[in-house]
Order: C-alpha cells, then sequence, then structure tokens
C-alpha cells in the first residue's frame, strides 16, 4: 500500500488518488539476484552507451537488470512511487532539479561515500551533490542545454555561407532566418510543448544578460531582473524571432522537431545535446551534414543538467554493496570517457583529456576547466508547478503573439502567483 502524506501528495499527483500502478521492485534478498536498475535511456546510442555502463559494472561479479520506463519525468515517477511503498530499485538513472532536491530533503536516498570525487568534479556539481554525510548521487554525464542546431544542407541549399563565431547577436541570427525564409525554408523549428518554447526564452535571457542575470531573473525569480530592460529586451527578441518560428505539432513522440530539422524541412533547432545523438542515428556527420553553434551571446558559459545515479535507502547489505559498486563504475575515468564519447555527452570529471571528443563535447568541457562557467538549466530548477506555468506562460505569449510589454507582465504575474 502506497502512503501519501503531504510529501507525496505534492511530488506524485498521479501516483495518489490517482489509481497510478506502482509495480513491487523484486526484493534482491539472495547474493545472486540482478542489481534492478531503472533507466529511460532507450535510443540506438543511449543504448550503446549504457553497455559500456553494465559491463563494467557486472565485471565487478554483480548482475545486471535494466527497468526500462519511457521518459525521464514517468521514470521519476516510477522510483519515487516505489521508494514510498517499500520496494525500491537498487538505483535509477536521474537528473539534476527540484525532484532531486526533495529526495534529498526527505531522506529517501543512500548517501555514498567517496572523498577523492572532491578533487575531480566541477565546485556547481560539487555542491549539488554532496552533503556532510558523502554525496547524494554518482554524476555520470553533463548535457549541454545552449545549443543552435544547424541542417547544414538547407544552409547550402539556401545559398548562405556560415562565417566563423556565427551567430555573434541575435540580429545576426534574425538576419540569417529571414535569408532562410526568403530561401523558402522554415528557419527555425520549435517543438509542441510548452516547456520547449520556454526553452527559446531561456536561451533568449541567458544570451541577453549573461549568467548571473540568468541566475537572477529565472532561477531566483528576482522581482527587478524581471522587470529589468534586459527582460523587456528578451521578449522583444522572442516577438521579432516567432515569424521565422514553426511550432511543431505531436504525432508519435515529443521528437517531431528534431525529426523536422534531420529531413531538412527545417533548418535549425535550439534545444540541448541530446539532438546530436538524432542526427548520427540517421546517418548524419557533424561538421559535414550538421553543425552544433553557442545560441547567441553564451559562447562564454554552458547552461547544463547533469545525469546520474541515485540511490535509494535499503538495509539489505547485497544491495547496499550492489550500489557502491555501480557508484564506483559510474566515476570511472575510463567509463567516464568511453560512456560519454558514445552518448555524444560531456564527462563530469575534470581530468578527462578532450581527445577523440566532439567540438560540441569539447566546447562545455572547456568552460568547466575554464572558471567554472556553467548553471543548472532554469526549468529544472523550479518546482514542477512552477515550471509548468511558465511554460504555459511563455507558449500563451508565443500562440497569442502578445507584445513584448504583455510578455514581462504575463511572466511576472505567473511567478507570483505560483512561486
Amino acid at each position: 500500500m502506497i502512503r501519501c502524506g503531504r510529501w507525496a501528495w505534492r511530488l506524485l499527483p498521479r501516483v495518489c488518488g490517482t489509481g497510478f500502478l506502482v509495480i513491487a521492485m523484486g526484493a534482491a534478498a539472495e547474493p545472486t539476484a540482478p542489481a534492478e536498475i531503472v533507466t529511460w535511456w532507450q535510443s540506438p546510442t543511449q543504448q550503446a552507451a549504457l553497455a559500456e555502463i553494465i559491463k563494467s559494472f557486472e565485471a565487478t561479479g554483480f548482475h545486471w537488470k535494466t527497468i526500462d520506463i519511457t521518459g525521464d519525468m514517468n521514470a521519476q515517477t516510477f522510483v519515487s512511487a516505489a521508494i514510498i511503498a517499500n520496494h525500491p530499485p537498487a538505483a535509477s538513472q536521474w537528473i539534476d532539479g527540484t525532484l532531486l532536491d526533495r529526495l534529498v530533503r526527505d531522506n529517501m536516498l543512500r548517501t555514498i561515500r567517496f572523498p577523492a570525487w572532491k578533487t575531480v568534479l566541477p565546485p556547481i556539481i560539487q555542491d549539488k551533490l554532496s552533503t556532510s554525510d558523502g554525496y547524494v548521487a554518482a554524476p555520470v554525464s553533463i548535457r549541454g542545454r545552449n545549443w543552435l542546431w544547424l541542417n547544414l544542407k538547407v544552409f547550402k541549399q539556401a545559398g548562405i555561407t556560415i562565417p566563423s563565431g556565427w551567430p555573434h547577436s541575435w540580429a545576426e541570427l534574425n538576419a540569417t532566418a529571414l535569408q532562410l525564409q526568403q530561401a523558402g525554408f522554415v528557419p527555425l523549428v520549435v517543438g509542441h510543448e510548452p516547456w520547449e518554447q520556454f526553452l527559446v526564452l531561456d536561451d533568449i535571457v541567458a544570451g541577453m544578460g549573461g549568467l548571473d542575470f540568468y541566475q537572477r531573473a529565472l532561477i531566483d525569480f528576482d522581482e527587478d531582473a524581471l522587470s529589468s530592460p534586459v527582460m523587456l529586451a528578451s521578449f522583444d527578441e522572442l516577438y521579432h524571432l516567432m515569424p521565422f518560428m514553426k511550432v511543431e505539432l505531436p504525432y508519435d513522440a515529443d521528437d517531431e522537431a528534431g525529426r523536422a530539422v534531420i529531413s531538412g524541412q527545417a533548418a535549425m533547432y535550439m534545444t540541448g545535446d541530446w539532438q546530436k545523438a538524432g542526427f548520427e542515428e540517421a546517418g548524419m556527420s557533424l561538421g559535414r551534414d550538421f553543425d552544433c553553434v553557442p545560441t547567441p551571446g553564451s559562447a562564454d558559459f554552458s547552461l547544463i543538467n547533469v545525469e546520474m545515479f541515485v540511490f535509494p535507502k535499503t538495509s539489505d547489505p547485497t544491495i547496499s554493496d550492489m550500489q557502491t559498486a555501480l557508484a564506483k563504475v559510474a566515476m570511472d575515468p575510463d567509463v567516464q570517457r568511453d560512456f560519454n564519447r558514445i552518448k555524444g555527452t560531456t564527462p563530469v570529471r575534470l581530468d578527462i583529456a578532450d581527445t577523440g571528443f566532439d567540438k560540441c563535447s569539447r566546447w562545455v568541457m572547456g568552460h568547466m576547466r575554464g572558471g567554472n562557467r556553467l548553471s543548472f538549466g532554469a526549468h529544472r530548477s523550479m518546482s514542477g508547478p512552477v515550471a509548468e506555468a511558465v511554460s504555459a506562460a511563455i507558449s500563451t505569449f508565443i500562440s497569442h503573439k502578445l507584445t513584448p510589454e504583455e510578455g514581462v507582465t504575463l511572466l511576472r504575474r505567473t511567478v507570483a502567483a505560483n512561486r
């Protein structure tokens, strides 16, 4: 039976009182029982990368059993419910954000002690995952967020040459978008989900205001920042970009926007490095068929998410040993290198050489080592209700073609009503 206290009602609206089915995880009482690990890595590239972790984990003498769930929110909801029902998996893939913060605050996770990690993790990740008792998760990879993905064939067909360092400004991006539109192409594709549309404004705010302003405005929700000329200029840029944007409608996946730019229906897509694998799985080559460039104004920093494994508390010593083994594997330098090279992401360790990584990952690695020019993305730093409300507000701004002034007012009111 699931106990739905105040914490569970807030965190798991689909679990408590709505008939959500929780599948009890195996207790794994016997030493030979496999470790049940929840993941949402499902694409061919992700599966190939995960195989590196599984191989190294099973080399420690334990066996791995994947509990495969589609989508990060579904997986995190499932695992949170399983913890409450006292049938947790041995470990689960996770990602930074308020769901992690809440599991930590409510003492749901085991902390693991690896003092040497402190010397190899960027300060922002060290601060996020460490407590006085140890680490609340084993980080695996960094996902870069502030990328503009280009179909180079479309640019060539439009007769547009991309100069070094392009785009230097949002105005330059707008001018290129106009050229693409005049040549008969969709300049910029955007996903149908409100959070995907929020990411466009998210990138604009970071590029217009820089990291400090970005954090004050969209993470701290500082009223002066939300009311500032920089925020008005950000909405003004989004307003001027909207005529060049096509919002893809959903069919069978949230990847319709990615498919549009891969197929050449659109020239550009503003999203994170999870898009890279889609190009490569379609047989396209970075630098020849597609490219990644930082969104305007963000070349000096990276907005990131961190993928990790979390370890629910357990009284079973065998499961505890499995968790320790997986934590060691996840942070092993060779595993970090091989996993992230295959997956197209960035190792969390500072001591991994950038040899063999593509330019997108090397860009993020440079920001890790160059004065810690990293920030967690704003969307996952918001609580679920706030993120949904803010994303819906930006989606409304786009669909109703509001003025920049109306956009600033709508965002301020949305934040005030949902914080």
